[in-house]
Order: structure tokens, then sequence, then C-alpha cells
């Protein structure tokens, strides 16, 4: 994924993808040369800075439908070794990370901000300033 001037942080991701072998896709690739060349504009794919709408999700699922029937179309019907991932490229800082909100962590003082127990996504039962 990508902002609206088209920063991010893909090359990382690349590097992260090549050194576990991992399959990628990139949103950023598939609209970029669309809205250069005027015919998608970045309010049709999403509606703020970063984050896909339901457009923008639609053309994510179309990546991936297309990914995955091109992986089926050519499966050879051998299955692949367990493969060692050795070291994190970009260190282990959050290698045991989890998300934490408003019902699993222990708060002793909160200030100006108050329980919000909608949220979004993952993101849900946090807080939000008020």
């Amino acid at each position: 994924m990508s902002d609206c001037n088209f920063n991010n942080v893909q090359e990382q991701q690349i590097e992260i993808g090549k050194r576990y072998n991992l399959p990628m896709i990139s949103f950023r690739n598939a609209i970029y040369q669309e809205i250069k060349a005027n015919k998608l504009e970045w309010n049709q794919v999403s509606d703020d800075e970063i984050h896909p709408n339901d457009y923008g999700h639609f053309i994510i699922a179309e990546l991936l439908i297309d990914f995955i029937n091109n992986i089926i179309n050519n499966l050879d019907g051998q299955g692949k070794d367990k493969v060692e991932l050795g070291a994190p490229l970009y260190g282990d800082k959050y290698i045991s990370g989890k998300i934490l909100n408003n019902k699993n962590l222990q708060v002793s003082y909160v200030n100006d901000f108050l329980e919000d127990n909608e949220g979004f996504q993952v993101f849900k039962e946090g807080w939000r300033y008020i």
C-alpha cells in the first residue's frame, strides 16, 4: 500500500519477501500507472491519504484472486519442503508483539482519553482523545 503521493516502504517489504521467498502483490504498482495516465484518481480508491476504500479493496481482491488462480493453474502437484526462516532481516523487536486494548491492558492513569469500544479492524476497544 502507499499514500496519495505513492510513498511507502515497498522496497523494505520487497527485501523481506525475497528473504523469506514470499509472494508479493503491489497495490501501488497496480494503480500508479492508471493514476499517472489520468484514468483513475486517488479519491476513487481511498477516502484518506493511505487506506483503501471499498473500490480500493475490490482492486486488491481482484489482484489476489488473479494471483491465486495463477498458482492453482500452474500447480505441479508437488509440495515444498519446510523452509527455515533464519534470523529476522530487520531485527526482532516485534517478534512477540501483540495488540493490547482497553479490555486486556491494566491502565493506572488516563488523561484526556476515553475508552472507545468501536474502533476499526483489529484496533477495537482502544481509546480516543477528547
